[in-house]
């Protein structure tokens, strides 16, 4: 009898907390959207229809009319490796939907079909995708000029299209079917030197950990290595670190050359053992400050900010350093940090926090149903840096919280997106409850698509695209 009443008091108790914490969320939003009336709005430029090819959108001058196209990818993202077999909702999932599912559509900026590769989705339900957002990048492979496209089909392939019509130049077999990162890297002036980066987003076939391995292509596509990382996740920065002329890699916490070799590993890691999928990098923020290159590094567990040489300067502990950007604010150069399912952060460069709190859900015609109730919603990119023009504010496009809007580097709204009457509430019964991967939610991208030095706002679904200028 005693155990059933410990039993049920740890019940009330879960339930008020939670109770608590939605009360707590509610006035939040509550003071947010008092604040989000006051702020003034983008303007729309134009609304397109998507067809059955929308998807996840990517943005580049593929064809060289000083245009900027755009293209539309239909994947599982990640989810296309088998070895999420082992994972019981995702399974269940694709038992509904499928797994091979690969369509990648070029359009004009008004929607008209350039190109497309591949059959989009037809199935009845919305189907399955996580971090498709890694898994295509441009590159001149062919030292023609033009830059070749490479992504991830459905199955073990990465291929190379043609940029002008989306013929398959190059289908190159992978040792598995679970890479999802793709980086293209040019090494010089020339076109002809580059390498291919390519990674695991999430789990490795045994006897890699977590994260592992990374492969080093050279411009043949041949493997000239394959390597486990210590902290291996999500992200993988590029930049000439050590200014020697050529790109170094951060993968994981260790700084990498070309030929795969590393040159440090974050000090705070050196002779400590590491937990792979709780201590995994989530994502990289660097910064090149009087001539020095510093990282932000969303640990996981901690976010550290580290030196050139691996050099840790400080490091926090967070409940979950997911993601985050670097930008100025009043004259000083700040840290924001989004952590997975909690508070967000705004940090001095020298580690002083300045602002902490929770940003509000904005869903204009309701929540889907099927969404799972913690916040945020946890995305794989959940904002984008939004460059102000030189010695002004930085500004962060926000898109985990439903419709997306701007805010400042101190937590606060500074703009917001006027919608139309194409955002219906949807809330279709699916046994799935991250409603961003079933395309419930809303994407959101930065780029100057009319060439006027100044950035537009991409917001779209599977079905529509709302462009808006700032």
């Amino acid at each position: 009898m005693r155990g059933k009443n410990i039993r049920f008091i740890h019940k009330v108790k879960k339930h008020f907390g939670e109770f608590n914490a939605s009360v707590k969320l509610h006035l939040n939003n509550l003071r947010y959207f008092k604040q989000l009336r006051a702020v003034p709005e983008a303007a729309l430029l134009r609304e397109i229809q998507l067809g059955n090819w929308g998807g996840r959108l990517f943005v580049e001058d593929i064809n060289n009319d000083g245009l900027k196209e755009f293209l539309w990818l239909q994947t599982a993202g990640m989810f296309k490796s088998k070895i999420y077999d082992q994972s019981q909702g995702v399974k269940n999932y694709f038992d509904i939907v499928g797994r091979d599912i690969f369509c990648l559509t070029a359009t004009d900026q008004h929607g008209d079909i350039l190109w497309q590769t591949g059959a989009p989705y037809s199935g009845e339900y919305a189907y399955l995708s996580h971090a498709a957002e890694h898994m295509l990048a441009f590159g001149d492979i062919n030292n023609d000029g033009y830059k070749e496209i490479l992504v991830f089909d459905e199955s073990s392939h990465l291929l190379v299209l043609s940029p002008l019509d989306g013929a398959i130049i190059k289908k190159i077999q992978l040792p598995a079917d679970n890479f999802s990162i793709v980086h293209y890297i040019q090494e010089a002036e020339d076109a002809s030197s580059f390498k291919i980066l390519l990674g695991v987003t999430d789990r490795g076939y045994p006897p890699h950990p977590y994260g592992n391995p990374r492969l080093i292509m050279n411009n043949q596509f041949e493997v000239i290595s394959s390597k486990d990382y210590r902290g291996a996740g999500h992200y993988i920065s590029v930049d000439d670190v050590n200014r020697d002329e050529r790109p170094e890699v951060l993968m994981g916490y260790q700084l990498v050359d070309l030929e795969g070799e590393t040159i440090w590993i974050v000090d705070y890691w050196k002779g400590r053992d590491i937990d792979p999928r709780k201590q995994h990098v989530d994502h990289v923020a660097t910064l090149w400050l009087d001539g020095q290159w510093f990282a932000a590094i969303a640990g996981s567990d901690r976010l550290y900010f580290v030196n050139s040489q691996g050099k840790t300067l400080w490091s926090k502990y967070l409940p979950h350093p997911q993601f985050c950007l670097i930008g100025s604010y009043q004259g000083e150069k700040r840290i924001f940090v989004l952590n997975q399912r909690e508070i967000m952060n705004s940090i001095r460069l020298d580690g002083t926090e300045v602002w902490r709190g929770i940003l509000p859900e904005n869903w204009p015609m309701g929540k889907p149903k099927c969404s799972n109730p913690a916040r945020p919603i946890h995305m794989d990119d959940p904002a984008a840096l939004i460059p102000g023009k030189a010695g002004e504010d930085d500004y962060i496009l926000y898109k985990e919280g439903g419709w997306p809007y701007l805010i400042d580097f101190n937590g606060q709204i500074t703009k917001k997106f006027p919608h139309t009457s194409n955002i219906p509430a949807k809330n279709p019964a699916l046994p799935f409850h991250r409603i961003n991967d079933i395309g419930l939610s809303y994407e959101a991208e930065s780029a100057d698509i009319n060439n006027d030095g100044k950035p537009e706002v991409l917001i779209y679904n599977r079905e529509y695209l709302w462009i808006y200028t700032l």
